[in-house]
């Protein structure tokens, strides 16, 4: 692991990086939707991103993934564990998994890289609103437009920046 001197993983540096470039693009109701939901992925892919390099560079880490419910019960044949890598496999199929649903993540960061958080309520809430933003344009099931204003936006950003940095402390300690 790689830190920089305020004690902050190269993940945590990159997710700040990005979050600090949306601020200088609010101000827009149509603008402000795309930044919300852009929030979103930016956040995931700190959290995909650390946990693929963990696994990716840590046997004992990837055997700890091995074992959990997404892989304990897998049956790959004979064929395809002689002619590939089990462990590339594994990778890419966490490469390809959904990183905004918290609840799955939540036990494996636990079980994996032995990283507690908690799902705070308000992050959950931005995920349930992003999927409106972009699954429905931004329009609630009761057709209802979902408005984002520059305070909303501003909340989200320090909401999911104060999440990520409890995450980003218990894996740079």
């Amino acid at each position: 692991m790689t830190t920089d001197l305020q004690g902050r993983s190269r993940f945590y540096n990159s997710f700040k990086s990005d979050l600090n470039a949306l601020k200088t693009y609010q101000n827009d109701p149509l603008i402000n939707r795309l930044l919300f939901s852009h929030t979103i992925s930016i956040m995931e892919k700190y959290i995909s991103d650390l946990f693929i390099h963990e696994i990716s560079t840590n046997d004992v880490k990837l055997k700890r993934l091995a074992n959990q419910n997404k892989f304990k019960e897998q049956k790959l044949s004979v064929a395809f564990a002689l002619n590939n890598s089990v462990s590339d496999w594994m990778i890419n199929t966490m490469k390809k998994m959904v990183w905004h649903r918290l609840n799955d993540i939540q036990i494996l960061y636990k079980d994996v890289l032995g990283i507690s958080f908690e799902l705070e309520r308000p992050v959950i809430d931005a995920i349930n609103k992003r999927h409106h933003l972009v699954h429905r344009n931004g329009y609630d099931l009761e057709g209802h437009l979902v408005s984002i204003s520059d305070n909303d936006l501003e909340n989200l950003m320090t909401t999911i920046k104060r999440f990520i940095s409890k995450i980003d402390e218990k894996y740079t300690s």
